[in-house]
């Protein structure tokens, strides 16, 4: 060590206080005789008074910016540099120095390339020791904030076998300018100074033995940072004699994304937390909030998805309907995948062999990000993809605004992917760029075709079409045939010598073919390979796609074009009178008029994702087999929860209309009933009025005689000019006025005063109905007026006795009080619950024996239309309840308005 490094370290450690005895005394003695001395320990107290501040201004920041570092097989000293070189550390290195060294910081003799060379920096920083157990995975954190996450069995012995229980890991860190200083740590690469952006150094021991590292289980390591610059790189610490260290090997690092729990992340539209606030449902918890928006999935699937036939014959006509007898499940992702076709008796493969095919229906470009496809990967089985990130949620707000289902396809798709690369695709796309996104280009898949095309016409032309029946079936959809018999990698051998694949006798689709075409057996092209089969397809497939841009209805399409439908998502909209514009032959028709919400300048999103682009932000490691994976699933659980939303919806809105109609039909029968017993009551009312009038004047009430003419009142008349008793009379009692009659000097009166009634706690109840009961009349009266106050209040007719029974409602619960022979004053009711069992007994004695029974049917049956119009009115409030919500989900707002009226909700949403 040199000579500087030890006074350092000496002048350390009286600062610490770690001088002691004999050693403290002598260097308090040389301090007071030596001024150069006493100038280092003040130079050095001021260095670590700084260290101190930046340490603790670091702690106060806690930046969140990392590097990650995945995949490097060094067991040494590593250095993270920019513009060159990134000074990060000793990565993945054995031992430091061995036990004889004098270093407090070298635990071991030899290092981790088995040599006693130790450098200054593995001496002067201190060490960090972890018990790791290698059977299972772990991360920890180091005391200067570097993540580091070891997989299970990341290290190895020195046979290459995994090693089993508990490892060391060593680990030392200089991340920052100071301690790299104060270690010792040169920043240059041969003769070339670098800028330092950390250090580290790794190492796994067991027993005191160096343990490899294992390539195919990486070790990650997240170092701090401030600021993430483009162009760093990872430099191996390559030590010198002189104590030094060189930094050599320069590998480019890879910004490894970090997943986070994919159910912690705001991936709703950027609206639509804000519209449930301002509805009053900013409170609710994710669950009922999820709920809420994916029961928008099937939110104009009739519109948004593309229906046709689902049974088709091998002649390529599409009957107007399946064969008599056969059902189908439409909620499946492939043809016949978990699900059946019934059949009478007829199973799947029996009908494939018949030649019937079927075919999902499909998504159709409906302007918004469907919510069903946001709920196939916002679960469980997306955790640790690329999907689950806090990258991916800052893309999410715009992938919402362009609101087009493939750009998040194109994220979903390509989990194996970085970011950054997804990025580009999205660039791509919003300029018109279509294709297999990010796969091969379009001048590639123009050149797939053009081979196709030749081979097609050279080796196949004479047998087949692209797109309908010859001697042989179309060549379009030829593979996705096969791939019903769960045998699309057999179709390549079908092609290159058939009758040795019948013969090995392990395909059915072979069987297949073979039998419909009556034994024919087809020419055999054994120097194919399946990269020219392959453009054979592709050829077919953009033929059959050119077809399909002409045709005007689905008539037009036989079995081959509705195949590749299936295979390539085109959306088909036909138009009356449309014209395709003539395109050079291998076009491939590249580019597609995109549907930009108006909310959304597609320049400036364009913008907006080439500056994601620019971040160059990494990926999250995963297998490609787990990648199709969840694609798959991907793609079969948004059809599948897309169909189950619209299926939702329907049964609401049948269960809406049905219960509308219920309402109706019982209320409608309700006011007929009140209009029959309202002019029973004021018939016989009258009746009693002009008997008590008549006989209050001292003359005879006049009789009705009913003759073959007609009715006719007979009265007798004395005095000249007009007569009308009984119009006055009737008048009055429609009104419910006091009536006076005048005749021949006689005067006849009946009174009508008020009964006001208030009901205790009235609010409290759902409805309240007031009930007066004549002893005089056939039937009881309702009171529906109301004072300013809100009390029931009716006139009397001062010749009635009257009953007075009030009854309130609260969901299922009754509540009754009554008053016997009521006067005109005002009453103050407070009703107690009852068992509706018990109306009749309660209501014993109260009015006419002739009519309770029909007042306990009135009462419930009341409350049986409120319990209705409770269900309507809340079913009606979740419908406007999504009305509003439209505009907050579906960024393009022309669209979501114009179907809006057809949206209804699901019953559990509110």
């Amino acid at each position: 060590m040199r000579k500087e490094l030890e006074l350092i370290k000496i002048i350390e450690k009286y600062l610490f206080g770690e001088l002691k005895g004999d050693d403290l005394k002598r260097f308090e003695a040389n301090l007071a005789k030596s001024a150069t001395l006493q100038d280092e320990v003040e130079k050095q107290r001021l260095v670590m008074e700084g260290v101190k501040n930046v340490s603790v201004r670091s702690k106060v920041k806690k930046a969140k910016k990392s590097f990650k570092i995945n995949k490097w097989g060094w067991n040494g000293l590593i250095a993270i540099i920019t513009a060159g070189v990134v000074a990060a550390g000793i990565y993945g290195y054995d031992a430091f120095f061995g036990d004889n060294t004098t270093s407090e910081n070298i635990k071991y003799e030899l290092n981790e390339e088995g040599t006693t060379l130790w450098s200054e920096a593995d001496e002067m920083i201190a060490p960090q020791f972890y018990t790791v157990n290698n059977d299972e995975g772990t991360v920890l954190q180091t005391d200067a904030g570097m993540i580091i996450a070891i997989p299970d069995g990341a290290f190895l012995d020195e046979l290459g076998n995994p090693v089993a229980g508990y490892i060391e890991l060593e680990v030392k860190e200089a991340l920052d300018g100071e301690s790299i200083m104060l270690a010792g740590l040169s920043t240059k690469s041969g003769d070339d100074l670098l800028e330092t952006g950390g250090m580290f150094y790794l190492n796994g021991r067991k027993d005191g033995k160096t343990l490899k590292m294992n390539p195919d289980q990486p070790i990650i390591v997240e170092v701090p940072t401030d600021e993430v610059k483009l162009g760093m790189e990872l430099y191996h610490g390559v030590r010198k004699e002189d104590g030094g260290l060189d930094w050599q090997d320069p590998k480019p690092i890879e910004q490894f994304l970090i997943p986070v729990d994919i159910h912690s992340l705001n991936l709703y539209p950027p609206k639509y937390e804000q519209g449930l606030a301002s509805l009053g449902y900013g409170s609710e918890g994710k669950q009922w909030k999820d709920s809420v928006y994916y029961s928008f999935g099937g939110f104009g699937a009739s519109e948004g998805y593309q229906t046709i036939p689902t049974v088709l014959h091998p002649s390529g006509h599409i009957p107007n309907r399946a064969p008599k007898g056969w059902e189908l499940d439409t909620l499946g992702y492939d043809p016949f995948e978990d699900e059946t076709l019934i059949a009478d008796g007829i199973n799947e493969e029996e009908a494939i062999k018949l030649g019937y095919y079927r075919v999902d229906t499909m998504w159709g470009g409906a302007l918004e990000i469907n919510p069903s496809k946001v709920q196939a990967f916002w679960n469980d089985e997306f955790q640790n993809t690329l999907l689950a990130t806090k990258e991916f949620e800052e893309r999410m707000p715009f992938i919402h605004c362009v609101a087009k289902d493939k750009v998040l396809d194109l994220y979903v798709h390509n989990l194996d992917k970085k970011m950054s690369t997804v990025d580009s695709m999205v660039v791509d796309y919003l300029g018109g760029i279509e294709g297999s996104w990010g796969e091969p280009t379009v001048a590639d898949v123009a050149s797939d075709i053009e081979h196709g095309k030749l081979l097609f016409q050279a080796n196949c032309a004479s047998c087949h079409k692209t797109v309908s029946y010859s001697t042989g079936p179309p060549m379009a959809g030829s593979k996705m045939r096969w791939e019903a018999f769960g045998e699309g990698e057999l179709v390549y051998e079908w092609i290159r010598d058939n009758g040795a694949l019948r013969s090995s006798g392990k395909s059915k689709a072979a069987e297949s073919v073979f039998n419909q075409y009556n034994g024919s057996a087809m020419t055999s092209f054994p120097t194919l390979s399946n990269e020219d089969i392959d453009d054979i397809f592709a050829y077919a497939e953009w033929d059959a796609l050119n077809v399909l841009k002409e045709a005007k209805d689905w008539k037009d399409l036989n079995e081959a074009y509705l195949i590749v439908l299936e295979e390539t998502g085109y959306e088909f909209a036909p138009e009356e009178d449309s014209e395709v514009s003539e395109e050079s032959d291998l076009s491939y028709e590249g580019t597609e008029e995109l549907d930009i919400c108006l909310d959304c300048d597609i320049e400036q999103l364009k913008a907006k994702f080439a500056e994601f682009a620019l971040q160059n932000k990494g990926r999250v490691e995963m297998s490609l087999k787990a990648v199709k994976m969840l694609k798959k699933y991907y793609e079969k659980h948004a059809k599948v929860y897309a169909k189950a939303a619209e299926k939702v919806q329907k049964n609401f809105q049948k269960e809406l209309t049905n219960a509308t109609n219920k309402y109706n039909k019982e209320k409608n029968a309700k006011v007929y009933e009140d209009i029959v017993r309202e002019g029973q009551n004021l018939t016989e009312e009258i009746d009693k009025n002009l008997d008590e009038t008549y006989k209050q004047l001292g003359i005879p009430r006049p009789k009705v005689q009913i003759n073959p003419k007609g009715p006719k009142y007979t009265i007798p008349i004395t005095n000249a000019g007009w007569n009308n008793i009984d119009r006055k009379v009737i008048e009055g009692t429609i009104a419910r006025e006091t009536i006076n009659v005048e005749y021949e000097g006689k005067t006849a009166e009946i009174k009508y005063e008020s009964v006001n009634v208030e009901v205790v706690d009235r609010d409290a109840y759902d409805k309240v109905f007031v009930y007066l009961l004549p002893h005089e009349l056939s039937s009881f009266q309702r009171i529906t007026k109301r004072t300013e106050k809100g009390a029931y209040t009716e006139n009397l007719n001062e010749f009635f006795q009257y009953d007075l029974v009030v009854v309130g409602y609260k969901g299922k619960a009754i509540y009754l009080g009554r008053e016997q022979n009521v006067q005109s004053q005002s009453y103050t009711m407070k009703i107690v619950e009852t068992d509706k069992g018990d109306l009749k007994s309660v209501l014993h004695h109260t009015g006419k024996k002739s009519y309770r029974n029909s007042l306990v049917d009135d009462m419930l049956d009341q409350q049986s239309l409120m319990l209705q119009e409770a269900v309507v009115n809340k079913m009606e409030d979740i419908v406007a309840f999504r009305q509003e919500m439209m505009d907050y989900i579906f960024n393009c707002n022309s669209f979501a308005t114009s179907v809006m009226t057809d949206s209804v909700g699901v019953s559990h949403a509110m």
